[in-house]
């Protein structure tokens, strides 16, 4: 699970980071804020590729992800890995169990 506040760093360097920390690759959940509002379409399909192979199978994201990327993601992955579960709300509480 990796949890970001706004993913300055961008999603590709904080995963990476998690890797290098944890040594396993894989990476269940990413929550948070992902910083993508102002990606364009190109870096928000290198962000797609990123979430395919860290092999991240949720994504809860928060309010600087953008609706552009939100809507990408939940259109794209919806089947899939990577799939937007959920927007995180201020005040919410979310309950994940890894299986």
């Amino acid at each position: 699970m990796v949890l970001t506040c706004c993913c300055h760093a961008g999603v590709a360097n904080t995963l990476r980071r998690a890797e290098q920390l944890t040594g396993d690759p894989r990476c269940a959940l990413l929550a948070g804020g992902l910083h993508l509002v102002r990606s364009d379409p190109d870096q928000l399909e290198g962000v797609l590729e990123t979430l395919d192979r860290a092999q991240v199978r949720e994504v809860l994201a928060g309010h600087c992800t953008g609706n552009e990327a939100e809507n990408l993601m939940g259109n794209r992955t919806r089947q899939g890995p990577g799939r937007l579960t959920g927007l995180l709300k201020v005040g919410e509480r979310w309950d994940y169990a890894f299986s």
